[in-house]
Order: C-alpha cells, then sequence, then structure tokens
C-alpha cells in the first residue's frame, strides 16, 4: 500500500503445518512467519528497511530439506544520486539462524546458518559513467562479527555497441586477491547468437565460455566450464510449441502471453514488437511472437519500408491486451496488389493536365498528378479506363497489364482520346 508520499508499505504473514515431515523431530508442528516493510523511492534518493520473524515450528519447502528458515532478518538500504559523480549505495543485514538439526539429509541451502548464528553484514557499492561509454564500479562487505570475513572489487564494463559489453575486475576477499574478466553478447532477436566468455584467476582459478542460437524455432545452448580438478560440459535447448488460429507454431519460451500475426499470404514481412524486431512471417504470411505482456499494452508494426512496392498494408500498428497465459490473433490484412503507374498524354502528345481523374472500369478512381502520371490499382491483364478533365470533358485509353513481382512497372506514355 502506498502511503501519501511516504512510500510504499509492505506486510505479508505465513503460516506451515506438517507431521511426521520435519527435520528432528518425529512428531507434526506448526508455526508462522510475519514480515513488513517500507521502501520509498525519489529521483535522488532511495530507502528501504524490512524485516521478518518466524516461530521455532515454522517450516517451509527449503527447512523441510535441511535449510531451516531463520529466526529473525532486518534489512535496510539506501542510495543516492550524485548526478554527474555517479550512484552510491550502502545496506546493511542482520540475521539470526537457527542450527540445523543433526541427523537431516540434503545439503545445506543457507552457509550462514550453519556457520554462524547470526550475521551482521554492511554492504556498499558505487558507480559512476565514464566518457558515456564505460562504467566503473566498486563494492565491499564487512561481516561484523568476524573481522576476516571482508571483501572488496573494483572494475569496469563498457559496450561495444549493440547487445555485447565487456568488464574488466579484480577482487579481494579475505585477504586473497581474484583477476577476471568477462565478455558476452546477448542474442535478442531470430537468428541471432549470443555468447559468454569468462575467465578468473589468483585465488579462485574459473574459466567458462557458453554460446547460444535463437532461432525462429527456439534456443539451443552449450557451455564448457573449467576450474580447478574438474570440468564440466552442458548443453540445453528451451522454446514453445503453440496450437492456434488453426495453426502449429513454435517459437521461444512463453513466460507470459503471445500473438499470432497474420500478414495476408506475403511472405517475409518484418515484424516489430515494443519498436524491436522479433521476427519475419514465414511462407504462409504468419508469425508467433512469444514475448508479449499480459494485461497491458503491447505495440506490434510492420517494417513497411522493408516490404516491396506491390504490397498493400491495412494497418502498419496495432494495440493489443492479452489476457494472461492466453494469445491473440493480429492481422494487419496485408495484400499483394495489381498496380501500375500509367503516363498519360493527350492526342498532341502533351501530358495530361494535373487534377484530372483516372476511372479504371472495376478500380478506385485515382488522381493524374505531375507530368501527367497517375498511380491506379486493380489492374487486370486488359483495361479500359476513362479520364475526366478539369475542364469535365473526358479521353479513353485502353492499354494491357502484366505484373511484376517485387515491382510497380510503369506503363506508356499512352495516349487518351
Amino acid at each position: 500500500m502506498q502511503v501519501g508520499t511516504l512510500g510504499v508499505v509492505n506486510a505479508a504473514v505465513a503460516a506451515s503445518n506438517g507431521r511426521g515431515r520435519q527435520p528432528g523431530s518425529a512428531g507434526g508442528s506448526t508455526g508462522g512467519l510475519v514480515s513488513a516493510g517500507l521502501q520509498r523511492v525519489s529521483p535522488s534518493l532511495s530507502l528501504g528497511v524490512s524485516g521478518t520473524y518466524s516461530t521455532d515450528g515454522y517450516r517451509d519447502i527449503a527447512a523441510v530439506n535441511g535449510s531451516p528458515v531463520p529466526k529473525s532478518t532486518v534489512n535496510a538500504s539506501v542510495g543516492y544520486q550524485l548526478g554527474d559523480w555517479g550512484n552510491i549505495g550502502a545496506a546493511y543485514l542482520h540475521q539470526v539462524n537457527r542450527a540445523r538439526p543433526p541427523g537431516t539429509l540434503g545439503a545445506p541451502l543457507n552457509f550462514f546458518s550453519i556457520t554462524n548464528p547470526q550475521v551482521s553484514l554492511v554492504t556498499a557499492s558505487y558507480s559512476i559513467p565514464v566518457f558515456g561509454v564505460a562504467s566503473f564500479y566498486a563494492t565491499g562487505f564487512m561481516d561484523l562479527r568476524q573481522s576476516r570475513n571482508y571483501g572488496v572489487g573494483i572494475g569496469i564494463s563498457f559496450t561495444l555497441g549493440g547487445s555485447t559489453s565487456v568488464s574488466v575486475g579484480s577482487t579481494l576477499d579475505g585477504g586473497h586477491s581474484t583477476y577476471s574478466v568477462d565478455a558476452a553478447k546477448s542474442a535478442v532477436e531470430p537468428n541471432d547468437y549470443g555468447y559468454r566468455l569468462q575467465d578468473s584467476e589468483g585465488a579462485a582459478v574459473h574459466r567458462m565460455a557458453a554460446g547460444e542460437f535463437f532461432s525462429r524455432w527456439g534456443r539451443v545452448s552449450g557451455e564448457v566450464d573449467q576450474s580447478p580438478g574438474q570440468i564440466a560440459g552442458r548443453a540445453g535447448a528451451r522454446g514453445s510449441v503453440v496450437w492456434a488460429d488453426g495453426g502449429l507454431f513454435a517459437g521461444d519460451q512463453i513466460n507470459d502471453s503471445f500473438a499470432v500475426v497474420h500478414t495476408g499470404e506475403v511472405a517475409d514481412v518484418p515484424v516489430l514488437y515494443q519498436n524491436r524486431p522479433v521476427g519475419s512471417t514465414d511462407s504462409d504470411g504468419q508469425l508467433l511472437v512469444p514475448s508479449l505482456l499480459s494485461y497491458q499494452n503491447n505495440r506490434l508494426e510492420v517494417d513497411t519500408a522493408k516490404l516491396p512496392p506491390d504490397i498493400d498494408v491495412g494497418q502498419t500498428s496495432i494495440l493489443v491486451r492479452p489476457p494472461d497465459r492466453s494469445g491473440v490473433v493480429v492481422d494487419f490484412h496485408i495484400r499483394r496488389v495489381n498496380a501500375a503507374l500509367l503516363k498519360l498524354q493527350d492526342s498532341d502528345g502533351q501530358p495530361l493536365p494535373l487534377g484530372s481523374v483516372a476511372k479504371v472500369e472495376g478500380a478506385e478512381d485515382k488522381p493524374v498528378g505531375y507530368d501527367g502520371e497517375a498511380y491506379v490499382t486493380g489492374l487486370k491483364p486488359t483495361n479500359r479506363m476513362e479520364v475526366i478533365l478539369p475542364k469535365g470533358t473526358t479521353c479513353a485509353v485502353q492499354f494491357d497489364y502484366r505484373p511484376v513481382k517485387g515491382d510497380i512497372p510503369v506503363i506508356g506514355p499512352l495516349r487518351c482520346q
């Protein structure tokens, strides 16, 4: 709930009950958890504080598998915008942990809950843009209860254009130094590729190379990970299969809502989602767009600048608001037209005057422009046209038409008599 101009207050309660499945206990138990917090965000300053408390009998899924719920947690954070001098932030965490019950199975999910009954951790960060193409950052942390548990890190990251970024950094953790370099590129549209290369040397040696290909049918990826004494490889694929509007489609993973785009029978029409390319329609003039947001305005467009001149677009942009976990069908009413540019002359060989009206049988009337030129559509193999001149007189002409796919043919000069 927003409380005036103070900020946003949040609160939550939870309860659990179990019989015979609690670690270290033969019987059942019942417990509860409460939490509350306040956040305030302004253009230059952001503040936040929150706290959580749970009873001894409270369990969640992680607790059932050997990682007890902390008894209490207090978080506080502050961030400040320094304008041209960057951003600075600090945070504090105090956590009271419960010991892991003896004899439970499963690896601990919370390291601090096993090694430290209480944790008081302070973190700080600073970042600043460098010449508009890079960013310098520095971070640090310290455990107030164990002075040997501290760390600092500095680095610089910059972009190489588009979705490619590189970062170089160094960390000091408990007196041990690590140096790292990281290069990454994201696959943001179909038929694009991405990768990540990482190398850390020093106290923590680690090397990794990963690649991904984003096709119109989904994503495939592979990764090789190497650290002292071991090497691991991974491969994966993700995507979605949709049956909608009488057709079967394959695409990237759907996390919310989707759209099926129709462009008539015109193929290879570029489609944009929120001004970002998401692919081109297939040979049937269809495309699955799997990344829509439910209950929000989603703008879908076609890139008319990349369409041939013999294509007529009914709508160039459409807003849709799909429900959650569902799809919509979007038709831009695109069709291929039989059109030509006619060069019209009078009986003396002079261009017909500006303002004349060309009337082709069975087609829409079109104006005559400069130099006696008229763009007409709806043409047939043989056409008869009547032209109404500005003075009210008329003339007629007959001509043949042969379509040229992907282009608008020029016919004439034609004598209108």
